[in-house]
C-alpha cells in the first residue's frame, strides 16, 4: 500500500459498508443477488454473506484485507470493496462448500448453512 492508511477493525468495517453499498448501488451486476450479512473479525478479516440468486445458497467470503491489499494494491476500503465486488462476487465460481468455521456465527440463524468460496 502506498498510503499510510492502517488496515484494522475500522478499515474492515469501511470494506464492509462499501461492499453492501455495491448490493445496494449496481443494480446492472446485482441482478437477483442478495446481501445477507456482513461482519468484521478483529484485526483486519471482513466476512461478507450473500446470494447471487433468489432461492439460492447463502455464499460466504472471508476477506484478509491485508494479504488481499496486499495482493491487489488497494489503498482504500472503498476500492478493496470495488475490487471484491467485480473479481469475486459478481462471479462467484461455483456453489461453494461446507466449512468447519466459526466466521458466520452471530450473521445468520445457521451459520452451517453458509457455503464458502475460496
Amino acid at each position: 500500500m502506498s498510503t499510510t492508511q492502517t488496515i484494522d477493525e475500522p478499515f474492515a468495517n469501511e470494506f464492509v459498508d462499501a461492499v453492501r453499498a455495491r448490493f445496494r448501488d449496481s443494480e446492472l451486476l446485482s441482478d437477483g443477488m442478495e446481501w445477507v450479512a456482513g461482519g468484521v473479525q478483529p484485526p483486519d478479516a471482513a466476512i461478507i454473506l450473500y446470494r447471487d440468486r433468489p432461492g439460492g445458497p447463502v455464499l460466504g467470503r472471508r476477506y484478509l484485507l491485508r494479504e488481499y491489499s496486499a495482493l491487489f494494491g488497494g489503498e482504500t476500503a472503498q476500492w478493496l470493496a470495488t475490487e471484491a465486488w467485480v473479481s469475486d462476487i459478481t462471479d462467484p465460481s461455483g456453489d461453494g462448500a461446507p466449512k468447519d468455521v466459526d466466521w458466520a456465527e452471530g450473521l445468520v440463524p445457521d451459520p452451517t448453512e453458509v457455503r464458502w468460496l475460496d
